[in-house]
């Protein structure tokens, strides 16, 4: 449960190498092997030129996903 609350965490990182590992950190973790960019909600949500708000829909939206 630690390792899945920090990724969400990182979701919202300002970095975008961060939140891009931690969409497919949680995804990999939830039996859904592949790359977040599959997912263009969240992708286009997370990518490099998003604000914090942004990140944090991605946040939800992966949550979303994984449920």
């Amino acid at each position: 449960p630690e390792v899945v609350t920090a990724l969400f965490q990182a979701v919202e990182d300002e970095e975008y190498l961060v939140r891009y590992h931690a969409c497919n950190s949680l995804l990999a973790l939830h039996g859904q092997f592949g790359d977040v960019f599959r997912l263009t909600d969240v992708f286009d949500l997370i990518t490099s030129k998003t604000d914090a708000k942004s990140h944090r829909a991605a946040r939800d939206l992966i949550k979303k996903h994984i449920q």
